[in-house]
């Protein structure tokens, strides 16, 4: 089934809540659930399905409907870890295959930006990570210095429902008019690590 792996471990972290903290704990995980379960399998298995509650730091998911009046969505979840579990996302990371390191680079896109990026080539499609911060917390620049982002797949197309009935964006190269991106972006001062889907 197709959330089924997804269901079994969050009901297993419901199942091991200390009783004073179950209900608070159930609320956040039913809107992680609740948050991921719009989106298709592939596009949110590199999300954690074993966290603790008080690990979160933020999160919000956009919903098929939201896309569709907005015409990108997002899901992103923030976690603040130890330094035992951080080492071994960054070793687990280091391992994989396949990962684009974004650095400084032209060819970045930051959803929803409606600037024209119609000469871009080979663009990288990345959220606009002040939703999970102050928005006057710093400018992307300062936020690209303090984290490592990696790109672990983009792909043109409709990958969802709403899609279909997305507002056009003219500013984008015509086969990336619709697609998703998904990644991680790390922190290693304080531990940070951002798990990150945009679809437009």
């Amino acid at each position: 089934m197709k959330y089924k792996l997804l269901v079994i471990n969050l009901c297993l972290l419901c199942i091991s809540c200390q009783t004073k903290e179950r209900q608070q704990t159930r609320e956040l995980l039913q809107y992680y659930l609740a948050g991921l379960i719009f989106f298709e399998t592939e596009m949110i298995l590199h999300f954690p399905f074993e966290f603790e509650v008080n690990e979160i730091q933020e999160m919000e998911f956009d919903s098929p409907n939201s896309i569709k009046q907005g015409g990108v969505g997002f899901a992103m979840l923030r976690i603040k870890v130890d330094s035992v579990k951080y080492e071994t996302v960054i070793a687990n990371l280091n391992d994989s295959l396949g990962l684009t390191l974004i650095e400084n680079d032209n060819n970045i896109v930051i959803l929803p930006d409606s600037s024209d990026h119609l000469g871009l080539t080979n663009p990288l499609f990345i959220p606009d990570f002040k939703r999970l911060y102050d928005e006057h917390q710093s400018s992307f620049t300062e936020f690209q210095e303090k984290h490592k982002l990696l790109l672990i797949e983009q792909r043109k197309g409709i990958y969802i429902e709403a899609d279909e009935n997305i507002p056009p964006k003219p500013y984008l190269p015509e086969e990336w008019e619709h697609g998703y991106s998904k990644g991680i972006a790390t922190e290693p001062h304080s531990r940070t690590i951002i798990y990150w889907l945009v679809i437009w």
